[in-house]
């Protein structure tokens, strides 16, 4: 791939958005801009899902962690990296939870793949995020 190249991440993006019909009509969808790229508005959508998580809805946290596999599984280096840099780094992000939820709350959701994100490696051994107890 030529350095100025734009890489394409819309296969992997559309695969989220699908699992996630609430997320366009959201707040959290209206606070990104249509030009912003799509680790942004990954951020967005994982912002959407702890809300919906603490909120008790995990349909579409379970759908999106099931989209994140088919990725993994499946994606190009790109949409990999998208999907556990964009995504899983984001929700395992202990400063983006409130009060009632924790980033140890998705572990049931992912996938074998997704399991062995180091993220998700640190949680289920009992660190948060920033790599404390």
């Amino acid at each position: 791939m030529a350095p100025d190249a734009e890489v394409d991440y819309e296969g992997a993006w559309r695969a989220l958005a699908d699992a996630c019909p609430g997320f366009a009509s959201s707040e959290e969808s209206l606070a990104v801009d249509e030009d912003d790229g799509r680790y942004i508005w990954v951020a967005a959508l994982v912002r959407y899902l702890v809300r919906r998580l603490s909120e008790g809805d995990t349909t579409e946290l379970a759908r999106a962690c099931v989209a994140v596999e088919g990725i993994l599984a499946d994606g190009g280096r790109d949409e990999r990296n998208l999907a556990n840099v964009g995504f899983i780094e984001d929700i395992t992000n202990a400063n983006i939870h409130d009060r009632s939820t924790t980033p140890h709350d998705l572990l049931p959701f992912f996938g074998p793949l997704a399991l062995h994100n180091e993220w998700l490696l640190n949680i289920e051994h009992g660190y948060n995020y920033q790599g404390g107890r």
